[in-house]
């Protein structure tokens, strides 16, 4: 005669669902008005991680880098590779704007940012 011996673990997953909705809830009720707003405004929000959201502007998928300035905000520097950072590359080192060590003018394309807009087919510029 074989006897059958049956575990039932239905009790630690309803506790696990219990408490992984409690966490959940929790979560929302931190992190809801943040994520209205975002919402709103027609952000992604990723909520991958427990206590966690990363919000991301999706208009950053438009921006390339300016191909008047390649992405320097200044123009016309005239440094040599060089700029004694040990690099050889112009500029390396440099802050967003502080290019070759701020020499030139401002990018007119790109004012300065060294990223330009682009638009994808079908779709109006409202800024």
């Amino acid at each position: 005669m074989k006897h059958k011996v049956e575990v039932r673990h239905d009790h630690r997953i309803a506790v696990r669902g219990l408490l992984a909705s409690g966490l959940r809830a929790l979560g929302n009720r931190i992190f809801g008005e943040i994520d209205a707003f975002a919402w709103v405004q027609g952000w992604e929000i990723d909520r991958s991680r427990w206590f966690r959201r990363v919000y991301r502007d999706p208009r950053f998928d438009t921006l390339q880098e300016c191909g008047l300035c390649r992405g320097e905000g200044r123009i016309g520097a005239g440094v040599p590779a060089d700029t004694g950072t040990g690099t050889g590359v112009a500029g390396a080192g440099a802050g967003i704007g502080e290019a070759a060590g701020g020499a030139g003018e401002m990018c007119g394309l790109c004012g300065g940012s060294g990223r330009i807009r682009r638009l994808k087919a079908g779709v109006r510029d409202e800024a």
